[in-house]
């Protein structure tokens, strides 16, 4: 199958939290539009049992919508609301690391602190 996206975008969408099959899924319909859930296994490339949950996932996160037929059709947002949500989900990923890092240098109490000039 030719892919309308190779191995370097899809690292670059895993960057932004996608998984392989998302980034896969998501491309597909950025490049080629609104598809049924079959067309899309077929052109991203996975296995036709993950198409839908894969699907899901995405529509849980805003990037793809449901165009509701007879055989459902599914759309991606843009590409750049897309990358925007997906960063956006980055930086709470991290606002809650820093939360918890500071959570745990006020709970967690060293018996001895190693001095910052100690040679081993």
């Amino acid at each position: 199958m030719n892919q309308p996206f190779d191995e370097k975008t899809l690292s670059k969408m895993g960057m932004f939290g996608l998984t392989e099959y998302e980034a896969r899924v998501y491309l597909t319909l950025i490049v080629k539009g609104g598809l049924e859930a079959s067309k899309v296994s077929r052109y991203a490339d996975i296995p036709r049992p993950h198409t839908y949950s894969v699907l899901k996932a995405l529509q849980m996160r805003g990037l793809v919508t449901v165009i509701p037929e007879a055989v459902n059709r599914y759309r991606a947002v843009p590409l750049d609301e897309g990358m925007d949500l997906l960063m956006e989900e980055q930086e709470q990923q991290l606002s809650h690391l820093r939360q918890a890092r500071d959570e745990l240098l006020s709970e967690v109490k060293p018996k001895e602190a190693i001095p910052a000039n100690y040679q081993s």
